[in-house]
């Protein structure tokens, strides 16, 4: 993916995939309680989620290459 569209289509899966799943995260805690989460609860839900693709991005580029190339 070294071209510019390939570059933008990663993007935008990358953006796709954190929003459906704080979706489900904000769904599934109305489901749980029946109400809308708080003003934190809704906080610490999106950055739950940005740190998990962040990290999962991190061992993708860091770790995978050296795991593959044994």
């Amino acid at each position: 993916m070294k071209s510019e569209v390939g570059r933008v289509l990663i993007s935008a899966a990358l953006f796709d995939n954190i929003f459906w799943l704080f979706l489900l995260a904000l769904l599934s805690s109305m489901l749980a309680f029946g109400e809308l989460p708080s003003a934190l609860a809704f906080t610490m839900m999106l950055t739950k989620v940005i740190a998990f693709f962040t990290v999962t991005g991190l061992l993708s580029v860091h770790v995978y290459p050296h795991i593959s190339s044994e």
